[in-house]
């Protein structure tokens, strides 16, 4: 189990983060509370791609009170990560625009995510003010300057094969 105990929220922003030539990470079996962007996944320099995350729990304990985002997984310019069998409950954000965004892969060249998934916004959190949001794929919140290949070549036709 990985709790993030922040006083103030905007301190606790990953219980991962995982950015570089950081391939073939495996994420499995984890209990991750409390953090803004419980895994994240971002360039820097090279794409890290070709990731698993299955069988986790990502959930809050509260709601977040911060500005920044409140993101369970947080995925940028990645590539072959497969996302399946994960419980995700209780993403409120109290703090900034008040709106989480669910599981959110963007600017992705391929990604594989099962039927298995469970993403819940409200579960033992009910009735807290905020909205709720299943799972997000999206792009217009990325600049390009983020995105893979800035944006240029689209997906890399290497990767469908490891998906």
């Amino acid at each position: 189990m990985l709790q993030g105990v922040c006083e103030d929220h905007s301190g606790c922003e990953h219980a991962f983060h995982i950015v570089g030539g950081a391939d073939h990470v495996i994420l499995r079996n984890n209990l991750l509370m409390d953090f803004n962007a419980h895994i994240k996944v971002n360039p820097e320099g090279k794409d890290p791609d070709h990731g698993l995350i299955e069988y986790n729990t990502i959930t809050e304990t509260m709601p977040r009170n911060t500005g920044n985002p409140v993101t369970p997984i947080d995925m940028v310019a990645a590539s072959g990560w497969h996302i399946a069998a994960n419980l995700i409950t209780d993403f409120v954000k109290s703090g900034g625009d008040r709106s989480p965004t669910a599981p959110s892969p963007r600017e992705l060249g391929i990604i594989t995510c099962s039927s298995a998934m469970s993403s819940c916004g409200e579960y033992k959190l009910r009735g807290e003010a905020g909205e709720r949001i299943g799972l997000s794929f999206a792009a217009a919140a990325t600049g390009p300057e983020f995105r893979r290949d800035a944006g240029v070549s689209g997906p890399r036709a290497d990767l469908f094969d490891h998906a």
